[in-house]
C-alpha cells in the first residue's frame, strides 16, 4: 500500500496490483471508520443528520494542516478545537459551526494549499488518484506554459505525454 501511495506506476512495474491496493486502502479506512463509529455511538447522543458539521471540521482540518501533512494535520485539528472552544465565550454556542466554516473560507482564501501545506503536495494528491487533466489544471498558467512544464494551449498534458 506505501509503494502504491508514493509511487502507483513504479509499483505497478515490481508486480504489485496498484487497483487491488487502492481497494484495500478503501476496505480497510472504511472498517476503521464503521469500528470508530461502533466504538463511540454509546458514549455520544448519536442521530441521523450529525456527520455535516463533522465533515466540515475534517474537511477544515485537512486544509487547514495541508495536504499530505499528517503532523500538521493533528495540530490543526487542536487549533480549530481550541478556537472553537474558545469562540463560545464570544459568541453563542449555534455559532460553533460557523467558526470552522469561517476559518475554511479564510485559508482557502489566503493560501489555498493550507497554512502548512506546499502547492507541491496539493497537486501531488491529485496525482496519487491518476488523473492526469486534474493535475495540469491544477497549475498556474502563464501564457500558455505550465509552471513545472510547457503545455501548447488546447492540449492536456499525461504522464504519457501531451495530448492535442
Amino acid at each position: 500500500m506505501r509503494a502504491c501511495a508514493d509511487n502507483r506506476t513504479a509499483a505497478r512495474l515490481c508486480g504489485v496490483p496498484a487497483r487491488r491496493m487502492v481497494t484495500w486502502s478503501f476496505m480497510l479506512s472504511a472498517a476503521t471508520g464503521a469500528l470508530a463509529g461502533c466504538a463511540i455511538s454509546p458514549l455520544t447522543q448519536t442521530h441521523y443528520d450529525m456527520g455535516s458539521s463533522l465533515a466540515i471540521k475534517g474537511f477544515t482540518v485537512a486544509i487547514l494542516g495541508g495536504l499530505g501533512n499528517s503532523t500538521a494535520a493533528v495540530l490543526a485539528g487542536l487549533t480549530l478545537g481550541l478556537l472553537e472552544a474558545f469562540s463560545v465565550s464570544l459568541l453563542p454556542l449555534a455559532y460553533v459551526d460557523a467558526v470552522s466554516i469561517a476559518i475554511l473560507l479564510v485559508v482557502l482564501s489566503i493560501r489555498p494549499s493550507g497554512l502548512f501545506g506546499s502547492r507541491q503536495a496539493a497537486v501531488g494528491s491529485l496525482d496519487a488518484c491518476g488523473d492526469s487533466t486534474a493535475i495540469a489544471l491544477a497549475g498556474r498558467k502563464v501564457g500558455s506554459t505550465w509552471t513545472g512544464t510547457t503545455v501548447p494551449a488546447g492540449s492536456v498534458s499525461t504522464p504519457s505525454g501531451t495530448l492535442m
